[in-house]
């Protein structure tokens, strides 16, 4: 199991990362509403889009580390739950390392007032605005129907786990699969527990990529074309949709297992699931960088 939450938080922080290496290549704005957003981030459009790129490298090298780390537990796994502790931390530990070096490297290169070091505090070099032309709102970005689509699927997933736990609770043994190798056999079995605990995962992931999708996409309309962040957006409903079907899918089988109704995963479980995640980051990454260059050609 920890190979696949591995797996899940490894692409999502790479999505994080080719979504703030956008953001912070999509030219000077004057509004930064979007993106690596912190009181020091904010106090000038040249902070604001070092932040993201500089955010965007990190995020990156997180989910390398995360996915190289859960490549090696799958390879040499640990006894217990010292796998699923080790993911879980690295998953909590880089987000907070990120911050941190994010706005030690903001520190560094920026004075307070958000002017690059070298410039003297005060002077922006910025040209004034323009007061004819009247900067316009920003907006939230509506939900696509692929969306609304994968919201409901993503939904019901969560639902299903829930209501299925809740069902067979009782004729659960008290020694239930917990690990899974590669092919999908059982190779490590626990307490009835661990499905509560991968229950509280799916869900915690699920609430994360929901929040990120509500309080992410906003624009300014007049600095950052909508195209290439509703993509974006689009990518993230993907993931969290591909991943409570995969935490899904793992709880209806190992209750499957523990009941003497199925025997393992299937084979081909885990191989398709990391398919089909990067094909879709994959084609999600063109679609981006191809609505980006038409956005700039325009």
């Amino acid at each position: 199991m920890h190979t696949v939450l591995a797996l899940i938080i490894g692409l999502i922080f790479l999505a994080c990362g080719l979504l703030l290496k956008y953001l912070g290549a999509s030219g000077k704005s004057l509004n930064p509403v979007a993106g690596y957003r912190t009181a020091r981030s904010m106090k000038s459009p040249e902070a604001w889009m070092a932040a993201n790129r500089y955010a965007a490298k990190a995020f990156s090298l997180a989910g390398v580390i995360v996915l190289a780390a859960g490549a090696i537990l799958w390879w040499k796994p640990l006894p217990q739950f010292f796998n699923e502790y080790i993911i879980v931390g690295l998953c909590i530990i880089a987000p907070v390392i990120i911050i941190l070096a994010t706005e030690s490297y903001l520190k560094q290169h920026f004075n307070d007032d958000g002017t690059p070091k070298g410039i003297s505090p005060g002077v922006t070099g910025r040209p004034a605005p323009d007061d004819g032309a009247e900067a316009k709102p920003a907006g939230k970005l509506p939900y696509s129907w692929l969306e609304y689509l994968l919201e409901l699927l993503a939904a019901g997933g969560l639902i299903f786990s829930a209501v299925m736990l809740a069902r067979y609770w009782p004729q659960l043994p008290a020694l239930i699969p917990r690990h899974f190798d590669f092919r999908g056999t059982v190779d490590a079995w626990g307490g009835k527990g661990s499905l509560v605990a991968l229950l509280i995962t799916n869900f915690l992931l699920y609430l994360f990529l929901t929040l990120s999708r509500i309080f992410l996409p906003v624009y300014a309309a007049k600095s950052t074309a909508p195209r290439p962040l509703a993509l974006g957006m689009e990518l993230l409903t993907w993931l969290k949709a591909c991943t409570v079907g995969a935490f899904s899918y793992v709880t209806w089988r190992t209750v499957e297992i523990a009941l003497d109704r199925a025997a393992s995963l299937s084979p081909l479980f885990l191989p398709l699931f990391m398919i089909a995640s990067l094909v879709i980051i994959a084609v999600y990454c063109f679609l981006i960088v191809r609505a980006q260059n038409k956005g700039q050609a325009a």
